[in-house]
């Protein structure tokens, strides 16, 4: 399978606990393995058929799950940098709120400060 993000993730685990290899390729390695083969349909079911072809030609290397605390550690970097990117939005917001809205806006930073 394609690397998806959090859906993905979810679906690699179970695929692992119910003991079914499971390889998680880079989506560009596959687009390149698609351009040198010169394919252009764009289909759930030609996609599915191109990372099977390509995991059939690449043998990825089996996910291996990882540990709790790693998953932890991820999502609670991924919530700093959330929290890192709201809090520029708002600076940049303040620069032209006015009234109420400067208000809410400074409200939201506040709380991101705490």
């Amino acid at each position: 399978m394609e690397t998806t993000g959090i859906y993905g993730r979810g679906l690699a685990r179970f695929l692992s606990q119910q003991q079914l290899l499971v390889s998680v390729v880079n989506p560009a390695q596959v687009h390149a393995f698609d351009k040198a083969e010169l394919t252009r349909a764009k289909t759930d079911k030609a996609d599915a058929r191109h990372i099977a072809r390509y995991c059939w030609m690449h043998r990825p290397a089996p996910w291996v799950p990882p540990a709790e605390e790693i998953v932890t550690l991820q999502a609670l970097v991924q919530r700093l940098e959330d929290l890192l990117a709201l809090q520029t939005m708002e600076n940049n917001r303040l620069e032209a709120a006015e009234g109420p809205a400067r208000k809410s806006v400074e409200a939201v930073l506040e709380f991101v400060h705490q």
